[in-house]
């Protein structure tokens, strides 16, 4: 729970429903029915910049791309006054994180408030207003989720932690169903932004103070992901959930779900530009384990570089080279490297020399984006560059609700474009 929960959580009015016995959506809306006038007191803001600061820290996922509610409520064109506002970022009602005046300075809220305020009331919750766009497409599970009650619902035979962790406490509108956010910072025991390098432990002693066994510091990192979180991550995007209010044997049911499914290796992935050479272009992807030496170690790997119509493969390095191979589903020919695994830290290189018309252009990949991203989509065989291994797999629960992104067995992320942004390095 280390990333995602980011500002889209914001305005959260979860309602403890049959826990506290009533429903804060509906102060909310009591307040909206008042006619509270929205510009009342409110600092010039610049609707440009909320709209950015929206898609930055992933708003939609709890309240729509148009503000329009589904897990969170609509605000789109919402009667609160900045003070109403603000307060509920700084010290909220219901389950919803706070986020301090270091992770959103008051001239942020302010840009926030002028955007939302700018955009048209919704006759219903969940429904986009007439005449815009639908939602886009393939945000984080690969549907349109617009007119859902919420990105992801846990049915009530799911896993009680599954249930806490999309219903109750929010965390699955970013993280996904599986909390895989976590997963890979425990399996690839590091936190890949900050503290690079440190074994997850290390991190936690220099952060926290904690010391203890394995398993132990573990529970501490997901605690403190979610109580302590400017505490343990420098510059979050995620806010800190209210112990009162998200009580720690709710959070420890979700730890207990997470660990239940397994731990993850954080794999990289990135394409270079291609070289010309006369007749020839080559391109080289390069290939690294994330983790530290106590990590999680991927087994049986496939490299798989997508090529387009009208080039001709003259070369490849690379161990475990296999050949090109035309896929049977999409009828494109893929470069392919199998090796048995990926050690820790240590980069590997797979080089492709082709020719042809097309060899300026020769590699399909996806859009760079952060390995399980909010808004990273599906990565298709014989389609999508990727990297896929067999081993480690995600552990199947009766009844849980799957990521369709994730293969059903092993592991999978796309081949992305060089160079690596700055916010990944």
């Amino acid at each position: 729970m280390t990333k995602g929960v980011s500002f889209a959580a914001a305005l959260v009015a979860v309602s403890w429903i049959g826990a506290l016995g009533s429903d804060p959506s509906g102060i909310l809306h009591a307040g909206q029915s008042r006619g509270v006038s929205q510009k009342q007191n409110a600092p010039a803001g610049n609707v440009a910049a909320g709209k950015d600061r929206w898609n930055e820290q992933e708003c939609a996922f709890c309240h729509g791309l148009h503000g329009q509610g589904g897990y969170g409520p609509d605000l789109a064109g919402l009667g609160l006054t900045f003070e109403q506002f603000t307060r509920q970022i700084r010290q909220p009602w219901g389950a919803m994180p706070r986020w301090s005046e270091r992770q959103l300075p008051d001239k942020e809220l302010a840009d926030l408030y002028a955007f939302f305020t700018s955009m048209p009331r919704v006759k219903a919750p969940g429904v986009v207003p007439p005449g815009v766009l639908p939602d886009i497409p393939s945000r984080r599970m690969g549907a349109n989720n617009i007119g859902l009650p919420a990105r992801i619902t846990a049915p009530p035979n799911a896993p009680l932690g599954q249930r806490y962790a999309a219903n109750t406490a929010g965390c699955a509108q970013c993280h996904g169903p599986e909390q895989r956010t976590t997963r890979t910072a425990w399996g690839s025991r590091v936190y890949h932004k900050y503290d690079r390098g440190l074994d997850i432990a290390q991190h936690v002693k220099a952060r926290l103070g904690f010391t203890g066994d394995d398993e132990a510091v573990k529970w501490e990192y997901f605690k403190a992901c979610v109580y302590d979180h400017e505490k343990l991550i420098p510059d979050p995007r995620m806010g800190t959930y209210s112990r009162a209010r998200l009580p720690e044997p709710i959070v420890r049911e979700i730890y207990n779900f997470a660990r239940s499914l397994g731990e993850l290796a954080r794999v990289d992935a990135r394409l270079g530009r291609g070289v010309r050479s006369g007749d020839t272009v080559s391109y080289t992807v390069t290939v690294e384990n994330e983790g530290t030496a106590q990590g999680v170690k991927p087994e049986d790997v496939s490299v798989e570089l997508v090529l387009v119509p009208g080039v001709t493969v003259v070369s490849a390095t690379g161990d475990g080279y296999q050949g090109v191979q035309r896929h049977p589903a999409t009828g494109r020919d893929v470069a392919v490297w199998k090796v048995p695994i990926l050690p820790p830290q240590e980069e590997q290189a797979y080089t492709v020399v082709v020719t042809g018309p097309n060899a300026d252009k020769a590699i399909t990949t996806m859009p760079r984006e952060e390995q399980w991203s909010s808004s990273s989509a599906m990565v298709i065989e014989g389609l999508h560059s990727r990297i896929y291994w067999a081993k480690p797999t995600t552990r199947e629960l009766p009844n849980m609700v799957k990521d369709p992104r994730r293969p059903a067995v092993g592991d999978v992320l796309p081949v992305n474009p060089s160079p690596k942004p700055a916010h990944e390095e």
